[in-house]
């Protein structure tokens, strides 16, 4: 990870060229499949739907599927696999895992996380009350990936188990409990002690809901930031395995608006950081972001490299480029890592008016950026960045 040094900057023009290009992106289907809904009518617990481009697994409803010849899709935060007919039938007898609370008057008393138990056929690992293999389907929670047998013995001890730890990741992930919304007449505003400029913002998240942290000694929450198309469409898969790792509102779409609202919303979160999953450009795009906003301490934030040069990313030690592997490696990577400080340096130029232009009539032009990183490679990365620019 790296914390950089604030510096009082606009937004530099890689950030504003890829912000342009994202914004094209806007309409495309693919992409919005993957929003997350934060208007008033956002459910807790619905499924996110993917196409499910292996086929292999069976539709969740088993036996009771009638729609056995239609296309079919999988929730790629539960990962349970249901035919596109099949997704209302899906949803009503086991939604989806619980992502914030919506009952606003009562969120202190939700200290707990509840188990989400599917039922799946690939189990591994053992039964977590009678510490024997699966032979046959076994319930699984989703958020913390621990098992048990579908057996009435084993079923006896899961009722009792009401505390889910979120799993390996937990001291990463922003626990539903955290996140609540907003009812529609703001009534209880008071009671979640909103400030006035929080109340003035009209951004989509802010407006909706509010981050109310609950102490956790370990917990360090980090915030995703991943554009699907980046680095060939590997986006679409790591938006994926993100979703299905994490929360999936800490995941965000930056062609949705951006890193700046998700960035507001959680800029008071005790150890939050953040990860930026693209090039230089989108690295670039976050940290002049975290500028603006000036949040102190400066959180630190990684780079998870899906662009071209990754310059950055190698200097950082992140590699040059993300080679398809395993997310969950990632995310421990992350909670182990290193942070440093990084110099970023502000540029501040006065045009010299004793030398006249060199075309009649034409201005003369200023730099095109006013913010550098402030950090350098020597050997084969630095010719490689050289010729790159060049």
């Amino acid at each position: 990870m790296v914390r950089q040094e604030t510096v009082e900057s606009d937004m530099s023009v890689d950030g504003e060229d890829l912000k342009d290009e994202l914004e094209r992106d806007k309409g495309d289907k693919a992409n919005a499949s993957f929003s997350i809904d934060w208007t008033q009518n956002a459910s807790s617990n619905n499924h996110l739907f993917m196409m499910n481009t292996g086929g292999e697994e069976a539709c969740y409803l088993g036996n009771d599927c009638q729609n056995s010849k239609g296309a079919k899709m999988r929730c790629s935060v539960c990962k349970i696999c249901a035919h596109d007919g099949c997704h209302s039938r899906v949803q009503s007898q086991t939604p989806c895992r619980t992502t914030f609370i919506s009952d606003v008057r009562n969120y202190r008393e939700n200290g707990n996380v509840a188990h989400h138990w599917i039922t799946t056929k690939k189990v591994k690992g053992k039964c977590r009350h009678c510490s024997k293999s699966f032979k046959s389907a076994g319930l699984m929670c989703s958020w913390c990936k621990i098992c048990y047998h579908n057996s009435e013995v084993c079923k006896e001890a899961l009722e009792k188990d009401d505390n889910c730890g979120l799993g390996i990741h937990s001291s990463l992930i922003v626990p539903p409990n955290w996140l609540v919304k907003l009812p529609k007449n703001g009534a209880v505003e008071s009671s979640l002690n909103l400030d006035k400029e929080k109340k003035a913002d009209n951004s989509e998240y802010k407006t909706k809901f509010v981050v109310k942290p609950i102490p956790v000694s370990n917990c360090q929450p980090l915030i995703v930031f991943l554009n699907p198309k980046s680095g060939g469409n590997q986006g679409v898969k790591l938006m994926q395995r993100f979703q299905a790792l994490l929360n999936p509102r800490q995941v965000f779409d930056l062609t949705q608006g951006g890193p700046g609202p998700a960035i507001e919303m959680f800029k008071n979160v005790p150890g939050v950081r953040f990860l930026a999953c693209g090039g230089d450009g989108t690295a670039g795009w976050v940290l002049s972001v975290l500028d603006k906003i000036k949040i102190e301490p400066t959180p630190p934030v990684g780079v998870l490299p899906l662009g071209t040069g990754n310059d950055l990313s190698r200097s950082l030690g992140w590699g040059g480029g993300y080679m398809d592997e395993s997310i969950s490696d990632w995310l421990v990577g992350i909670q182990s890592s290193e942070m440093i400080v990084m110099d970023r340096w502000r540029l501040s130029t006065t045009p010299n008016k004793s030398i006249a232009p060199t075309e009649p009539g034409h201005t003369v032009d200023l730099p095109p950026l006013d913010v550098v990183n402030n950090y350098f490679s020597m050997g084969v990365d630095a010719l490689i960045a050289l010729q790159f620019h060049e």
